[in-house]
């Protein structure tokens, strides 16, 4: 299982590629896709998902944290 202080790793290792396509999503008004694979590959979005549905089932307050 993927400990939050990892997501939290992976999350900033993520802050340059976002703020590099900030400009672009804005006038996408929409998640580019290559944004939405990158959270996808790196688990970010499963975080707060529930376990029972293939999540890690984190709670609130560690998911804000990351």
């Amino acid at each position: 299982m993927t400990k939050p202080e990892e997501l939290v790793i992976r999350a900033s290792q993520l802050v340059p590629a976002l703020r590099e396509r900030a400009g672009r999503t804005e006038k996408l008004r929409r998640i580019p896709k290559e944004t939405v694979d990158d959270l996808h590959s790196t688990g970010l979005l499963r975080a707060a998902q529930p376990s029972r549905f293939g999540g890690m089932g984190l709670d609130l307050d560690v998911v804000f944290q990351i």
